[in-house]
């Protein structure tokens, strides 16, 4: 098998269950949910792996395991180089970034001047606000060194919010509280 160790399906059903999730211990899970539009293998290894990064994430950290257990299958990984533009400002976005290795650095431009505000490696997460706003990107995201990348999309996320609205609603108050961050950081630049 390829190192990968993923694969990615158009639409294999159109039922309306909830996902079906086949684990094949201790080789694969496969994830069928007709609400998205891929489906993904993913060797246990790296769900394992996978759940303890989300698990950190701090408006998913109180989100049960078997919930987050339904994300993870929805998440693509994605490799960067050195040099690479994940995200730009101004620009639409409908992902979130979850650092699994590597390092990234986070610029706002203000005015006429480019700054510097983060620095992001193994663990950290942005582009979160893309998944419960349509405004655009607040910064841009560079890649300082070679990064390995767990995007989740809006349309995966919302389908399994749907599904766990007391979840959505924990969320949407972690979210607002990190919008009025965003803000008061802008203002202090």
């Amino acid at each position: 098998t390829e190192d990968s160790t993923k694969w990615s399906l158009k639409k294999l059903t159109k039922t309306s269950y909830a996902p079906l999730v086949y684990h094949c211990a201790p080789f694969f899970s496969i994830t069928i949910d007709s609400a998205v539009d891929v489906v993904y293998y993913r060797g246990n290894m790296d769900m394992e792996k996978l759940l303890k990064l989300v698990a950190e994430v701090d408006f998913l950290r109180e989100v049960d395991p078997d919930i987050l257990m339904e994300l993870i299958p929805l998440m693509q990984e994605r490799a960067y180089k050195r040099g690479d533009m994940v995200i730009e400002q101004g620009k639409n976005g409908d992902e979130f970034f979850l650092i699994s290795s590597g390092k990234v650095s986070v610029w706002i431009l203000k005015g006429e001047k480019k700054l510097m505000v983060a620095e992001l490696m193994d663990g950290k997460y942005f582009g979160e606000m893309a998944l419960l706003t349509n405004e655009p990107r607040s910064a841009t995201v560079m890649v300082d060194m070679d990064t390995v990348i767990y995007t989740l999309n809006k349309k995966n996320f919302y389908s399994i919010l749907s599904k766990h609205p007391d979840v959505y609603k924990f969320i949407e108050k972690k979210f607002t509280e990190r919008s009025i961050q965003n803000v008061t950081l802008k203002k202090n630049l």
